[in-house]
């Protein structure tokens, strides 16, 4: 696995003003990504200077040069009040049908939404342009969720990470990443952590990344660690974790990416 040398490979220049929703882009960043055939599929966070956040499908032969959807997301269904933002989309083929996970703020903090595409698989975005609502991934204030793309003993499972830690003058995260299992992706339960961050080191907050990824030798499972022990700013870093293929045994830490120039 390489970092592609021409990245980054999307910036706020790529995203074309969409009245009246989107205008003004201040950034891109953060999208779920699937390969579907000989396409790559992108959720796009697309948040304007005005903090307003939307999602936006993409698609590319190459993985390179995109192509953007004419409109955002339009996700429908969701029972939350009070939403404010739908944000940090990943992507995830489970049973034959593409899936998404959005973290949701709402009055109630953040939750965790599963959503399935409503629109032809082979269409131009993959289905991307609409999202069904289908249940939320626990009931506990969590974010960072992740769905396996094939199920473990009958049932689905999802990493997320519950929110227990507050950040110094800013919002609230999460020091453990939780498993969570269901027969039906209606109702899902929380089976508790499966791995949790380092105080005093580079991953005191943790959360997922992508879905894991499956191997022979098991999930290869993919983070962000948080150091906030520094005065200045919270510095994030990338690593990567095995995690047996049953989910049972303790996971076992590989690396720590370093940051290339662009990433700051």
């Amino acid at each position: 696995m390489q970092r592609h040398n021409a990245g980054p490979i999307l910036t706020r220049a790529h995203i074309p003003a969409m009245e009246p929703d989107i205008s003004d882009v201040s950034s891109v960043f953060n999208p779920g990504a699937v390969r579907i055939g000989a396409h790559t599929y992108l959720l796009l966070r697309v948040q304007t200077r005005g903090r307003r956040t939307f999602s936006l499908p993409a698609v590319s032969p190459d993985g390179v040069s995109f192509r953007m959807a004419g409109a955002p997301t339009l996700y429908q269904g969701l029972p939350l009040r009070d939403v404010h933002h739908i944000y940090d989309a990943r992507l995830t083929v489970l049973d034959g049908r593409l899936h998404a996970v959005t973290a949701v703020d709402c009055a109630d903090g953040c939750r965790c939404a599963l959503w399935r595409a409503t629109g032809p698989q082979d269409g131009d975005f993959a289905g991307l342009e609409k999202l069904e609502f289908v249940s939320l991934v626990t009931d506990m204030d969590t974010r960072n969720a992740v769905l396996f793309p094939e199920r473990i003993g009958g049932l689905a499972h999802a990493l997320h990470r519950p929110n227990q830690a507050a950040l110094q003058d800013g919002p609230v995260s999460g020091t453990a990443v939780h498993l969570a299992v269901s027969e039906d992706l209606l109702t899902w339960h929380d089976r508790g952590p499966v791995f949790a961050g380092n105080p005093h080191y580079w991953d005191e907050l943790v959360g997922s990344g992508p879905p894991p990824i499956k191997t022979r030798a098991g999930w290869l499972h993919i983070y962000h660690g948080i150091a906030t022990h520094f005065q200045a700013a919270n510095i994030y870093q990338a690593g990567v974790i095995l995690l047996d293929t049953s989910i049972s045994a303790p996971p076992t830490p590989l690396s720590a990416w370093p940051a290339a120039a662009w990433t700051g």
